[in-house]
């Protein structure tokens, strides 16, 4: 599963500053990303004030898609196929802005066999404010120790 965009460098009207379209790649996890995405998992954890886990026993068992800007690795989506569960997504707080996770969240969640759902940190709010603008809804916005999202019906 690939997404690519081309390499575009262009002028905004009006502007001297030159902007670059950078390259987006979604693929499956091979075992030399170890590195990168146990290093992308535990910084975003911390950020959010997560306890930090081992990575390949949080995964194990998951289908892991990573994306690529320009070759470099910044971000990644565990699913649980056999229950249509989106266990994780984070991108690099460096990479953020830039369609990495709608790309992940979309391509990850596509061939699953049920609607796909997902579980949130009622106080990530960050996560939920983007998990909202993609369409997600939230079964009890008060649920605690965690809010259950899910797909949009029509997706």
């Amino acid at each position: 599963m690939v997404a690519r965009g081309a390499r575009v460098t262009w002028t905004r009207p009006g502007s001297s500053r030159k902007l670059t379209c950078v390259t987006l790649q979604l693929r499956p996890a091979r075992p030399t990303d170890l590195e990168d995405l146990t290093r992308i998992y535990r910084s975003v954890r911390a950020e959010i004030g997560s306890h930090v886990a081992d990575f390949g026993l949080d995964t194990a068992e998951e289908t892991v898609l990573v994306a690529e800007l320009d070759g470099r690795v910044v971000g990644f989506a565990s699913v649980y196929p056999q229950e249509s569960f989106l266990h994780h997504l984070y991108v690099d707080p460096r990479a953020r802005g830039r369609g990495v996770g709608r790309a992940l969240l979309v391509a990850a969640t596509r061939d699953t066999t049920d609607r796909p759902w997902l579980k949130v940190d009622p106080a990530n709010r960050a996560a939920r404010a983007f998990y909202q603008r993609q369409g997600w809804v939230e079964d009890d916005p008060t649920a605690d120790p965690v809010v259950v999202v899910r797909a949009p019906l029509d997706r």
